[in-house]
């Protein structure tokens, strides 16, 4: 699982890449191409071109999709570590594991 620490972070997000902010809340910059924004119990689309901003609302967990190549900058808001979901390699095990689980 990855992890950061620093409050602000740049990231380059080639198209159709996805980010999932989890925690507390977090600002969205978008430097250049266009991201798309959804939070959970949210039914508002957000869409942001260069030059925009969203604060996503805390602490529901957001996901950031990128409809084109874009450039954003993400600052979380709190003390809380981000945290990135596990590979797809590591899914497929947690998947199985609770399906025995269930199966038992």
């Amino acid at each position: 699982m990855l992890t950061w620490n620093t409050p602000h972070t740049e990231l380059t997000l080639a198209h159709k890449d996805l980010l999932r902010l989890s925690g507390p809340s977090h600002t969205v910059i978008c430097h250049s191409g266009t991201v798309w924004i959804t939070q959970d119990n949210d039914n508002r689309d957000i869409v942001l071109d260069a030059g925009q901003q969203f604060t996503t609302s805390s602490p529901t967990a957001s996901v950031l999709y990128a409809l084109e190549p874009a450039r954003v900058t993400v600052e979380r808001h709190g003390s809380q570590p981000a945290v990135a979901p596990r590979s797809r390699k590591e899914r497929p095990v947690l998947w199985a594991t609770s399906l025995q689980r269930v199966v038992q």
